[in-house]
């Protein structure tokens, strides 16, 4: 049979969940009542620290749709992991900034994120992994146009 790109990262989503999930991240989220989501939002608003970001960021950042974000942000407020603030420059805007409880989270969870995309990308030259990018990128890219494009077309 021959592979086809959708069934190989179909194929590899769900060796790297059953990775993960098997990892100290996983034993993390359980410890500390976090979802894998809220931990990379957590690392994502970590490392924009010094920019506003909001919740149009993350959706953008995580291909993922308003709703989510929407309930991943309430149920993380619940939490005290982030805070909603309004901007002075336009009232219907929040940004999104983390709270100390969250700070105090982003050293373990990076490190063993860290340890993970270090498995990942073992034994793949530079040279692969600029490919690797190329091709996802476009890919993206593709679904993006594809999902944006008229029905029928």
């Amino acid at each position: 049979m021959e592979k086809t790109v959708s069934f190989e990262l179909h194929s590899l989503t769900n060796l790297m969940k059953r990775e993960s999930e098997s990892s100290c991240l996983c034993k993390f989220h359980r410890q500390t009542d976090l979802t894998d989501m809220q931990s990379r939002i957590i690392g994502f608003l970590h490392r924009m620290r010094a920019e506003d970001v909001f919740q149009k960021d993350i959706e953008k950042e995580f291909s993922i749709r308003r709703p989510t974000v929407s309930i991943l942000l309430q149920t993380m407020e619940k939490k005290n992991l982030v805070k909603r603030d309004a901007v002075a420059y336009d009232a219907r805007l929040k940004k999104v900034r983390l709270t100390p409880k969250a700070e105090e989270l982003v050293n373990s969870s990076e490190q063993e994120m860290l340890r993970f995309e270090k498995m990942l990308i073992a034994n793949i030259s530079p040279e692969d992994m600029a490919c690797f990018f190329r091709v996802t990128k476009k890919i993206r890219e593709n679904l993006e146009e594809n999902r944006q494009a008229p029905a029928g077309k």
